[in-house]
């Protein structure tokens, strides 16, 4: 759950996500383990978030990922708290929605407005894919894979911002892994083999559990083609 606040010392409004655990000691060891790698997860999100944040602040970069300020549990330790930049302008989703006069509900499409010129769509999706090109090379060479490259996970600032698909933010690090140097592709062992979001997850992922930042571009390449025609790439893994 995310809320909006104000803080008190810089005098802003901010986002808090709020992640709430339940009593360990009051439910079965199955929602235990449920829940510590829930926590665990969460945590990792944290770090990696904060790094990105951190190396975009001390580079003095004006880079198109949605600032994390911090993270910390409640003192019950029963919440676990993530405070981050506020969007009011809400996600591409919204605005390739809100675009929409004829929705053709299918399991991965929809219609773009009638009532939108193809240049206009063009223009903002050229937009969106510098912002986001930029974003994905500013983890990728700082060792970092997004795994969740969907319009959900795309913000805007503010509602301009929204209608321009100018200035948006990457977000949602939930999935994120670190790449280490010199390797081509990782391969993810467990449960976590497939990572990501049916209909933007490369060929190589659904297939062999292989990521690479390549893996990243081509999730970005299904977030334009969406927003250019509507349509998701065809899901074939084989």
């Amino acid at each position: 759950m995310v809320w909006k606040a104000r803080s008190i010392a810089f005098g802003c409004f901010l986002a808090i996500k709020i992640l709430a655990w339940m009593d360990a000691s009051q439910v079965p060891q199955q929602v235990q383990q449920q829940q510590q790698q829930q926590q665990e997860q969460a945590l990792a999100e944290a770090r990696i978030w904060k790094f990105l944040s951190d190396e975009a602040y001390l580079t003095g970069m004006d880079v198109p990922l949605l600032k994390m300020y911090g993270a910390c549990p409640t003192e019950d330790g029963r919440h676990f708290c993530i405070l981050m930049e506020l969007c009011s302008g809400g996600t591409l989703d919204d605005a390739m929605s809100s675009a929409t006069t004829t929705t053709t509900i299918t399991a991965t499409t929809t219609s773009l407005s009638s009532s939108s010129s193809s240049s206009e769509v063009e223009e903002k999706a050229a937009a969106l894919a510098h912002s986001m090109a930029r974003a994905l090379h500013f983890c990728h060479v700082r060792g970092v894979l997004h795994l969740d490259v969907k319009p959900e996970n795309i913000l805007f600032p503010t509602a301009e911002c929204r209608r321009t698909w100018r200035g948006a933010r990457l977000a949602d690090f939930g999935l994120a892994q670190l790449f280490p140097r010199g390797r081509t592709h990782v391969i993810l062992k467990g449960g976590s083999s497939c990572k990501g979001t049916c209909g933007y997850m490369a060929p190589e992922v659904i297939t062999h559990g292989a990521y690479s930042p390549a893996a990243d571009a081509w999730s970005l390449g299904a977030v334009l083609l969406q927003a250019l025609t509507g349509f998701l790439p065809p899901h074939n893994p084989h």
